[in-house]
Formats: structure tokens, C-alpha cells, sequence
């Protein structure tokens, strides 16, 4: 409690106190530093939204608290998470500013405007409006205030952007699928390289399509992670940290499976690369020099190799799509093209939406079905003619 006897969740004396309390449970040093910059960053766009809002003193308080607690636990969320809510966060207060309109609390009809904005001005899909607006909300309910996104004039709002886009021909196209084939014909030409990042790339792909892990859970594979079945010689890990892990209320992790052959390519990848097969701990992919192999200014001495961050994994799939230019691909493959590869793969094999959606560790069934709706519509097509 503080002087006027108001309830305060945490009590720091300056920002960089908070900035530090918020990271010191992460114990790997890169990844921690990552997080205090984005922290700091989000902190100054907070304080700043206070400064243009119309709040009086009690309302104020009540928003310095949600500004603290959400500063104080954003290391809750991915790095990916944290800079999307800036960029959205930081175009939100430009935009207010310039058009003198308060950021907090806004009304339903200014965010009207500043959706107008973003399709008319920015040209933006409505995907992407709908990414904005998801952090007007979240500001909001940071702040302690009505979620004025939930209005019936914003959701109108929303309704007719998407309407008119549909109408212009829009439709949201997902990222181009890694399917098996790919990986067979890059195993080809990269198996027996002589170039130690050829070596690293084919096993960090092979081990994304065996497990549909995501970009940020690929990121983090170790190899205590891995466990031996010896009834058919594959392997199978458990990884915590998830996309989910922050939504769960056990630490039990997720189970991931990994063919045998991708084990042997990675571990020929971490020899080739100059690693350690001996290392149960640290992350199996790293960041590599330029002539490939392990990069030493990434390495702590207690806590090992920083992980890849997301634009590193989705220049792994940028360097397989130029070398194999495959003619099935309209667009470069990214992070997530395995996962929605080896779905289209699962479900062409004869796969159940259930049974991918238990391999992919996804809770949503309408999330396989996106991937995998052209080959299910093909196979009962096909059933008819």
C-alpha cells in the first residue's frame, strides 16, 4: 500500500529497476538483453499513452498499476509478441498525436478513424488492421479502462473492412507449405556438403518438418531434450517452452516426435559446425560464423549458445528455397512452412484432422483444417467423378 493507501502491485523507485526486476528471471544473457531493450521500449510508448490520455488522479493510478504489472511480466510473452505491441503501439500514439485525438480512453468513433487509416492510408489487410486493433484493446485493459474495440460501431467497423476487401478479391494466403518432397531433393544436395551451414540447415529443416515445433520452440531444442525409443528408433522430446506454455497450469511440456534420420544429420550437423555431441544442455542450433561454423561471441561460458531468433530460422528456409527455386512454390518458404508442409503431408498420407492435430500440438481443430483444406477437398472431390 502505497502513501494514499492505494493498493500497488510491485514498487520500483525508477523504470530501470522495473526494466531489470522484469528480466532477471531469464538466465541466458543475449536473450536477456533482448528483453530489457524491448521492455525499456515498451515502457516509454506506455508512459506515453499516459501523457496523452484525459485521466484524472485516481484513473491515472489505476494505469500506472497495469503499466507496472504488464512491464513487470512481459517476459511472459515472446520477443516476436513484444515488438509486434510495439510497432502497433507506437503507430497507435503517432497517430493520435498527429491527429490531436487522446489515447486513453479512446471513443468508439476516433477508432473508427484510425481503422480508416490503417485500410485507406496504410493499405493495410484486414489481418493486419485486426493486429492493431488488438493492441488499442490491450492497452486498454492494461490501463484498467473499458475495452472499447467490444463496441458495436468498432466491430462494425471491422465487419465492413473485411466485406469490402473480400469484394476487391482479397484472401489471406498462409505461408507456402515444406513439404517432403523439398526435403528429400535438399537431402540430395546438402547431405554430403563440404560447407558446414549446408550441413546445419538440412538437419534444422528436417528436424522442423519430423516435428512441426515452431519457429521460437525450434529455436530451443536441446539434446537431453531427445529421448531413444528403442522399440522403433525414433526419438521423442519434450519441450516447456511453447507458444502455449504461458496459458497452461503445469510444466509438463510438449511432446514432439524426431525420426531417426534427422537425430544422425543433427548430429552431423554439430560436428561439422564445430559443436559439442557431448552437450545435453545447450541449444542444438546456434548462431554460425560465416564461414559456418559455431559462432563464439554467442556462447556464455555458464549458460552456452544464444537461441536463433526468428529472422535467423527464416533465413535457414530462405537459403533451402533459392537452392532447390521448386516450381510447386509460388513464394519463399519462412519458419512456419514445415509445420504447414508436413500437415498437408500427414493429410495427404491419409492422416486425421485429430491425428495431426495431436502431432502438431494444436487445441483448435480449425487450425490443421486451414492448412489442409485443399487436400481434403481434393480427396472428396475426387471421390465423385
Amino acid at each position: 500500500m502505497n502513501n494514499s493507501g492505494h493498493f500497488s502491485p510491485v514498487v520500483f523507485t525508477n523504470q530501470e529497476q522495473l526494466t531489470n526486476a522484469s528480466v532477471v528471471r531469464i538466465k541466458n544473457p543475449t536473450e536477456r538483453s533482448r528483453y530489457r531493450e524491448l521492455i525499456a521500449e515498451l515502457s516509454k510508448l506506455l508512459y506515453r499513452a499516459a501523457d496523452m490520455s484525459d485521466l484524472d488522479d485516481d484513473k491515472r493510478r489505476v494505469a500506472n498499476d497495469g503499466f507496472v504489472s504488464y512491464l513487470y511480466n512481459a517476459s511472459g510473452r515472446s520477443l516476436n509478441t513484444l515488438r509486434q505491441t510495439k510497432h502497433s503501439l507506437r503507430l497507435y500514439l503517432d497517430w493520435c498525436e498527429e491527429n490531436q485525438f487522446r489515447s486513453l480512453p479512446t471513443s468508439p468513433y476516433e477508432l473508427g478513424h484510425y481503422l480508416n487509416f490503417l485500410e485507406m492510408v496504410k493499405g493495410h489487410a484486414p489481418s493486419t488492421i485486426s493486429a492493431h486493433l488488438s493492441v488499442v484493446s490491450l492497452l486498454h485493459r492494461i490501463a484498467g479502462m473499458i475495452d472499447v474495440t467490444k463496441t458495436q460501431h468498432v466491430i462494425d467497423s471491422m465487419a465492413s473492412i473485411r466485406m469490402n476487401a473480400i469484394r476487391n478479391g482479397y484472401t489471406e494466403n498462409q505461408q507456402a507449405g515444406f513439404r517432403k518432397h523439398h526435403l528429400q531433393a535438399l537431402r540430395h544436395q546438402w547431405e554430403n556438403s563440404n560447407h558446414p551451414r549446408d550441413r546445419r540447415d538440412l538437419a534444422l529443416l528436417s528436424l522442423a518438418w519430423d516435428s512441426l515445433l515452431r519457429e521460437s520452440e525450434l529455436a530451443r531444442v536441446t539434446l537431453g531434450m531427445l529421448k531413444l525409443n528403442r522399440n522403433n528408433g525414433h526419438y521423442i522430446g519434450r519441450i516447456g517452452y511453447t507458444k502455449t506454455s504461458n496459458k497452461k497450469n503445469d510444466a509438463s511440456g510438449s511432446v514432439f516426435f524426431v525420426s531417426r534420420q534427422s537425430y544422425q544429420l543433427l548430429m552431423a550437423a554439430i560436428i561439422a559446425t564445430g559443436g559439442d555431441p557431448d552437450d545435453r544442455n545447450s541449444y542444438v542450433f546456434y548462431p554460425l560464423t560465416k564461414k559456418g561454423f559455431a559462432n563464439k561471441r554467442f556462447c556464455d561460458p555458464v549458460t552456452g549458445f544464444s537461441p536463433l531468433s526468428g529472422e535467423a530460422v527464416d533465413g535457414v528456409f530462405d537459403r533451402a528455397y533459392h537452392a532447390l527455386t521448386p516450381k510447386d512454390c509460388e513464394k519463399p518458404w519462412r519458419g512456419h512452412s514445415a509445420r504447414i508442409g508436413r500437415a498437408q503431408d500427414l493429410s495427404e498420407a491419409g492422416a486425421t484432422n485429430k491425428q495431426i492435430m495431436q502431432l502438431g500440438r494444436w487445441e483448435d481443430p480449425k487450425m490443421p483444417s486451414r492448412y489442409t483444406r485443399e487436400q481434403d477437398l481434393s480427396e472428396i472431390a475426387a471421390q465423385f467423378i
